[in-house]
């Protein structure tokens, strides 16, 4: 049977899903979690990290684009031998 979406992952069991909505326009305090889990999960976070990984993420991604953009350049049609 044909699944639309890709490969179909196995669900992980209940008790070790976390579902977390949060929602406020006024973010100027910190987020308290009642859910043990999530509250762990964003106190070991770190920011710094996560910054330099997003900025290494973004220089790749341009240099990926004109790696592509250059190679369409460098191209030859039969007209220009």
């Amino acid at each position: 049977m044909y699944k639309r979406g890709g490969p179909q992952l196995s669900l992980p069991p209940s008790r070790d899903t976390i579902i977390t909505f949060y929602f406020d326009r006024n973010l100027n305090e910190k987020m308290i979690f009642k859910n043990s889990k999530v509250e762990e999960y964003y106190s070991n976070l770190d920011i710094e990290s996560i910054k330099k990984d997003l900025e290494n993420i973004k220089s790749l991604s341009n240099d990926f684009n004109n790696i592509f953009s250059n190679s369409d350049d460098d191209k030859t049609t039969q007209e220009d031998v």
